[in-house]
């Protein structure tokens, strides 16, 4: 596995989703219900920035178009393409990402 830390962990606010970047990725880091989430920021549509989407019951949704994706896992919630997922894990208050 090839860990990245992303983020502190206190600095994301309940409901709030914040983007991550560097040479080597694009993720949006959502925190929903006291959990982390990591999707590739980028809907499989037309490329919709998922950090700008709204969160809602365990989903965020595209803000371009509306598609929808389950935040544990980059799911499609309809008959498309879904997003990548990363696992995380949080330690000492820092977000670590699996960018593998």
């Amino acid at each position: 596995m090839a860990w990245h830390e992303i983020a502190n962990a206190a600095d994301i606010n309940e409901g709030e989703a914040v983007l991550c970047e560097s040479a080597e990725y694009n993720i949006a880091l959502f925190k929903d219900q006291g959990q982390f989430y990591a999707l590739k920021n980028h809907c499989p549509h037309r490329g919709g920035p998922l950090v700008d989407g709204d969160i809602e019951n365990g989903c965020v949704t595209c803000p371009w178009h509306g598609w929808e994706f389950k935040l544990q896992d980059g799911q499609a919630m309809g008959e498309h393409a879904g997003t990548q997922a990363y696992p995380l894990k949080v330690e000492a208050n820092k977000v670590w990402v699996d960018i593998n």
